[in-house]
C-alpha cells in the first residue's frame, strides 16, 4: 500500500493538520491534492480544508484551523451543519481576517463559490480510494476542480466545481500552504496522500528572446587591432613557460537578463519547494510511526508493571489471615443459619395464625348463610299469607256486593 498522512483516525472530537515550512512566493500557481474521506458509518463528520494563508498551523474550530485568517480556504464540508440537505460540499472562502467564520452555516454567509459533491465514503478503509482536488489561481481567478472517479469507478475525468475572482492581494512575503481536518460528535478517517504545486507564471514570447538577439548582435565591439601572428605566437609561447595555463573554467550562470536562465532557475526552485514539502509529509510520517512504537512499548511496560504487582500481593498475603477469614466466614454462615431457622419458625407461626383465621372466617360465613335462609323462608310465609287474606276479603266483597244487587232486583218484582 502507499504511503500517505492521517490527518485524523476514525474517532471523535479529533484535530490534524499539516503544513508547509516555507511560504509560496508566486503568483499564480495549481495545486493538486489527493485524499480521502469516509469510514463505515452512514453519517461521518466534518472534513477536511486546504489554506493559503499568511498564517500557518493556528489550531481552531474551522476544520482544526482558526475561524479568522488572511487568505483563502477551500473547504471539504461533510457534515449537514444548517440543515439543507447538500453536504457533502465544497466551497471556498476569502478571509481577509476581518470576521470570524461561523462553521455553523457550512459557510453560507461568506463562500465564493461551491458545489455539492459525494466525496466521502462508507468504507472501512477509503485509504485505498483517493479522490483529487485541483485548485487553480491565475490571474486572480480561482478554479476548483475535482476527480472522484476511484469512488465511482468510472474513468479518470476532472469535472470543474466553480470558477470565481479572488480578491487577494499581492504578499512578498508568500502565503503558507496547509491541510487540516477535524471530527465531532460524528468521525471520519482523513487522509492525504500527495501535495502537488506547480507555477504557472508565462515565460518571455520568443519573438521578443529573438529581437533582443538581434540587438545584441547589432551592438558594436571594441576589439583590439590585430597584430601580426608570428608575433602572437611568441608572446603567448613567452606567457605559457612564464604563467601555466589556468586549468578549465566552470561555466558560469547566465546573467538574470537572460530569460531562459531566469525560467530554468524559477523551475530548479519549484522543484526544491515540491521536494521540500514530500520531505516535510514524509517527516510528519515517521513522526507518527515513532509515536505509534512508543505508545506500544509503554503499553508492554504498564503490562508488565502490573503483572509484577500482582505477584507481588500475591506473596505480601498472610497465610496466618487467611484461616483467620476462613473462620470469621464460617462463623458469620452459622449466624445467618440461626437467623434463617428463626424466619422458618415465624413463618410456621403465621401460617397457623392464618389458618384459624380461615376457620373463623369459614363459621363466620356459615352462620351469615342461615340466617340469610331464614330470612328468606320468613319473607316468602309472609306474602302468602298476606295474599290469602286478600283473596278472601276480595271473595267476601263480591259476595256481599252480589248479594245486595239480588235483593234490589227480588224488591222490583
Amino acid at each position: 500500500m502507499d504511503s500517505y498522512v492521517r490527518l485524523t483516525p476514525n474517532q471523535q472530537s479529533l484535530k490534524g493538520a499539516v503544513w508547509t515550512t516555507r511560504p509560496l512566493r508566486t503568483k499564480d500557481w495549481e495545486i493538486h491534492v489527493q485524499f480521502a474521506i469516509g469510514s463505515e458509518g452512514r453519517l461521518g463528520a466534518d472534513g477536511m480544508a486546504i489554506w493559503y494563508t499568511k498564517q500557518k498551523a493556528q489550531i481552531g474550530p474551522v476544520m482544526g484551523s482558526s475561524d479568522r485568517w488572511q487568505g483563502l480556504g477551500v473547504i471539504l464540508d461533510t457534515f449537514d451543519n444548517d440543515g439543507q440537505r447538500d453536504n457533502p460540499l465544497i466551497y471556498a472562502v476569502y478571509n481577509d481576517n476581518n470576521f470570524a467564520f461561523d462553521p455553523s452555516t457550512d459557510g453560507k454567509e461568506n463562500t465564493l463559490g461551491s458545489c455539492p459533491v459525494n466525496i466521502r465514503q462508507v468504507n472501512s478503509h477509503p485509504e485505498n480510494k483517493f479522490s483529487k482536488l485541483k485548485m487553480r489561481l491565475q490571474d486572480k481567478i480561482l478554479t476548483i476542480s475535482y476527480d472522484i472517479s476511484a469512488i465511482t469507478g468510472s474513468e479518470p475525468n476532472w469535472v470543474e466545481c466553480f470558477r470565481v475572482p479572488l480578491p487577494i492581494e499581492d504578499e512578498a512575503g508568500g502565503y503558507y500552504l496547509g491541510i487540516t481536518a477535524e471530527t465531532g460528535g460524528l468521525s471520519d478517517y482523513h487522509d492525504v496522500k500527495s501535495v502537488s504545486t506547480w507555477s504557472l507564471r508565462t515565460p518571455p514570447k520568443p519573438k521578443a528572446v529573438e529581437e533582443k538577439q538581434k540587438v545584441e548582435k547589432n551592438e558594436p565591439k571594441n576589439e583590439p587591432r590585430s597584430e601580426p601572428r608570428s608575433e602572437q605566437r611568441s608572446e603567448k609561447k613567452e606567457e605559457q613557460r612564464r604563467d601555466p595555463p589556468a586549468p578549465p573554467s566552470i561555466p558560469q550562470k547566465r546573467s538574470s537578463d537572460d530569460p531562459v536562465s531566469e525560467i530554468v532557475n524559477r523551475l530548479i526552485d519549484l522543484e526544491k519547494r515540491d521536494d521540500s514539502f514530500s520531505s516535510t509529509l514524509e517527516e510528519k510520517f515517521r513522526e507518527m510511526q515513532a509515536k505509534l512504537e512508543t505508545m506500544e512499548r509503554e503499553q508492554a511496560q504498564v503490562l508488565t508493571k502490573l503483572m509484577n504487582g500482582l505477584d507481588n500481593i500475591r506473596s505480601a498475603v498472610d497465610v496466618t489471615r487467611v484461616e483467620e477469614l476462613k473462620k470469621d466466614v464460617k462463623n458469620a454462615l452459622s449466624s445467618l443459619n440461626a437467623v434463617q431457622q428463626r424466619i422458618n419458625q415465624i413463618e410456621a407461626q403465621i401460617d397457623g395464625t392464618t389458618r384459624k383465621t380461615d376457620d373463623l372466617k369459614g363459621a363466620h360465613d356459615a352462620k351469615v348463610n342461615e340466617l340469610k335462609d331464614i330470612v328468606e323462608r320468613s319473607s316468602s310465609w309472609g306474602f302468602w299469607t298476606y295474599f290469602m287474606i286478600f283473596q278472601i276479603l276480595f271473595f267476601g266483597a263480591f259476595f256481599w256486593w252480589r248479594k245486595g244487587q239480588e235483593e234490589k232486583s227480588k224488591k222490583f218484582l
